[in-house]
Order: structure tokens, then C-alpha cells, then sequence
């Protein structure tokens, strides 16, 4: 009796230590993450897109603003991430003022020929009052330093102005250095301010004659200013300085041998 008492006790012992000690039961798992895309993990298909648009401005110039804008796309399917980005730039001009100096004319300047068989000489004077100006090389001549006075318009050197003298019914007037007295042919050649390089002159049309024996010549208006500077070939090389009418005929400019020439100023430098 006794022995299965002691038979059963250790049964029911031996049952309780069985069912602590039991075998062990499979713990279930779980699993996170925490990413800026989505990973799909399973056997379902899954696909994510996210945008991300950021804006960016470039210091540029005072007149200049850009604006640089990039897209970029974030694609993840089935575990793979792929990207792809897009960059617009937009640039924006806006109108920039523009200021134009105006010329500063020359205190002392050299006048030049610039176009004609004469480019690149410049104007010279023998220094006596009703001579010609000449270009080129000729005895007695020397290079003259001018001066515009824009009180008058006149242009002189040596404070002696210059004038035209009008011939017989020539389309053309030359140039000399004025005379203290002036007679019916001449006149003081007036210019505008200079707002180049140019020198732009004029002086009245007119036409001449001599009537017999009269020593005062007849001149009569053309109603036109004369305005272009001419040459005309004179001894060794050298041309003679006239200013005429612009819309003379051809025939009357090839009579005198005249061609058409742009006198240009040069500033005088200090020897």
C-alpha cells in the first residue's frame, strides 16, 4: 500500500515537472523599420512614388535673377528604389539702361583727311592770310594746330580763323586762312560743336562772277548750305581743302576734279 502511495507521488511529481518543462512553443516575431521610402517585404506588389521639389536662387548680377528649380522622383517596386531627377532654370533680364557720354572736344587738335586718295594727312598751312590749306607736301607749308571756339563756331589756329572763297560759278568753295578785310567771295567757315571725331562745317551756297572790269565780283544765294569737304589735286602730291555742295552734279565736281573727304579731329599732344 504504502509502495503505491510512494508509486503514485512520484508519478504525480514527475507529471507536474513534465508540464513545466514541457517543449518550448515558437515566440512570434515582429519586425519594424523606419526608412523615407517603403520597402515591401511580402509577396504583394507594392509601388511608392514621393516628389520632392526644392527652390534655389542664385546671386547674379544686378541685372540678372535666376531661378534654378530640381525635381526629383523617387520610384520603389519590389524592393528596388530608383530616382530620377529634373532640373528647370528660368532666367529672367531685365532692361538695363544705357548712358552715352557725349564727346569731349579736343582743347588743341589736328584735322585729317580720313577716306580719299588723301587718308591719313593732315591739313597744313603756309601761315599768311588768304592762303589755301593744303594736304600733302608742300614747301612752306607746316602742320597747324586748331582750336574750336564755340562762342563763334569758328575753328582757327594761331588765332587766325578760317573762311571760304567762292571762285566763277564753282560748286565748291576753298578754304583759306580769313583776311582782315573780306571781299564779296569770302566768308568765315562756321562748324557745329563737334559730338564726334567728325568736323562738320557749312557755309552758304552761293555763285560768283565777275561782270567785265568790275573788280567787286556779283554772288548770288543758292537757297543751299554747303556742307562737304572736298580735294582737289594740286602741285607735288599735294591737294588743296574745299568745302561745296553735297548734291552737285558729277560732271561739275569731275570739271574741278574734286573728290568727296571727311575731315577728321586728332588730339594734339604735348611734344
Amino acid at each position: 500500500m504504502i509502495s503505491r502511495i510512494l508509486f503514485a507521488g512520484a508519478l504525480a511529481v514527475f507529471s507536474s515537472r513534465a508540464v513545466v518543462a514541457g517543449p518550448c512553443r515558437p515566440v512570434s516575431s515582429i519586425e519594424a523599420s523606419y526608412s523615407t521610402t517603403l520597402v515591401v517585404s511580402s509577396s504583394t506588389e507594392a509601388q511608392s512614388t514621393e516628389t520632392l521639389e526644392t527652390s534655389l536662387t542664385v546671386p547674379t548680377t544686378d541685372v540678372t535673377t535666376s531661378t534654378v528649380i530640381e525635381e526629383a522622383t523617387t520610384t520603389t517596386t519590389d524592393g528596388l528604389t530608383t530616382t530620377e531627377s529634373a532640373t528647370t532654370a528660368n532666367t529672367f533680364v531685365e532692361s538695363a539702361t544705357t548712358t552715352t557720354m557725349a564727346y569731349a572736344v579736343p582743347t588743341s587738335f589736328k584735322l585729317l583727311a580720313d577716306g580719299s586718295d588723301a587718308n591719313g594727312l593732315t591739313v597744313k598751312s603756309d601761315g599768311d592770310m588768304g592762303n589755301s590749306l593744303v594736304l600733302g607736301e608742300l614747301l612752306g607749308y607746316e602742320e597747324v594746330i586748331f582750336s574750336f571756339q564755340e562762342e563763334t563756331g569758328y575753328v582757327q589756329y594761331d588765332s587766325k580763323d578760317l573762311c571760304v572763297y567762292y571762285g566763277d560759278s564753282d560748286p565748291a568753295a576753298r578754304v583759306i586762312t580769313c583776311t582782315t578785310v573780306q571781299s564779296g567771295r569770302t566768308f568765315p567757315l562756321s562748324c557745329e560743336k563737334p559730338s564726334s571725331n567728325q568736323l562738320k562745317c557749312t557755309t552758304p551756297g552761293k555763285m560768283c562772277f565777275t561782270a567785265g572790269s568790275d573788280p567787286i565780283a556779283g554772288c548770288s544765294p543758292t537757297d543751299e548750305d554747303w556742307t562737304q569737304f572736298y580735294l582737289r589735286p594740286y602741285v607735288s602730291g599735294s591737294f588743296l581743302l574745299y568745302l561745296g555742295n553735297g548734291n552737285a552734279m558729277a560732271d561739275e565736281l569731275d570739271a574741278m576734279d574734286l573728290k568727296a573727304v571727311d575731315l577728321r579731329l586728332e588730339e594734339a599732344k604735348d611734344s
